[in-house]
């Protein structure tokens, strides 16, 4: 399924990253150190995140990014919240304080599993695989809010195309998203994801790893346009630690 206003990027040329790829490597990160894979923090490598920190965190994070939203007056209806790239469900459950129903998506079934383990709020909030390159399950016109944090960055430029673009397909009419992208270098931009995959799985040695691809500033205003929305905020900081070559977007989007 292809959303209005998608085009092929010209790196449609080449061989495709296949998304079951990035379904079998956080299916195993999922098994092995969920926590950390959410949050790598060098220092919790082991499982050595405690889960009452590990959720809280996202209590932290959800506030913080809710407070920058009523400072610019930006009004988002508490009707139903979904959570692209949920993972263990950290910020689908900080948001269930502020909305009627949430939904936390993700690649992972692994990391779904121990999402509805981890669930507090079983009235209101659910999980969902979606190992697909779009989000097809999803009806039009059916949120209020579209979330996604540190999530889009890991899978190929061309599924955030198609996720972004689906994101503001599902959003009612006044629905707002908010998602977070990294800024690809102008040299990324020209290699293929196919080959960077092909060599990251070389590099690795075949054990699961933790991909990083960007979505750059251009495709996302040309999405945005193509579905008639309008960009009310776009935050950019650095990203830190070993992956300061990039730079994280964080876009607010009214439908």
């Amino acid at each position: 399924m292809v959303s209005p206003g998608y085009r092929l990027h010209p790196q449609a040329c080449f061989p495709q990253v296949n998304i079951k790829t990035f379904q079998e490597q956080w299916n195993a990160l999922g098994a092995s150190d969920p926590m950390w894979a959410v949050l790598t923090d060098p220092a919790k490598t082991g499982n050595r995140w405690d889960r009452d920190e590990f959720f809280a965190s996202g209590v932290a994070e959800v506030e913080m990014i809710w407070q920058r939203l009523q400072k610019l007056r930006i009004d988002i209806r508490p009707g139903t919240a979904i959570d692209f790239g949920c993972g263990l469900g950290r910020l689908t459950q900080a948001l269930c304080a502020h909305f009627e129903k949430c939904m936390g998506i993700d690649i992972s079934e692994s990391m779904v599993q121990k999402a509805r383990e981890y669930n507090q709020f079983p009235d209101k909030c659910s999980y969902l695989v979606n190992a697909a390159p779009d989000l097809g399950q999803i009806p039009d016109h059916s949120a209020d809010f579209v979330f996604s944090r540190i999530a889009l960055q890991h899978t190929a430029t061309a599924f955030q195309k198609q996720y972004v673009s689906d994101f503001l397909r599902i959003l009612k009419p006044g629905g707002v998203a908010y998602f977070h992208v990294i800024q690809p270098t102008f040299l990324r931009r020209l290699i293929p994801d196919f080959f960077i995959e092909k060599y990251r799985q070389w590099k690795h040695g075949g054990k699961p790893f933790i991909s990083m691809y960007g979505l750059s500033e251009s495709e996302v205003k040309r999405i945005v346009a193509a579905h008639g929305a309008v960009i009310l905020d776009c935050l950019i900081e650095p990203y830190g630690g070993f992956e300061s070559r990039w730079s994280n977007y964080s876009w607010c989007v009214r439908k």
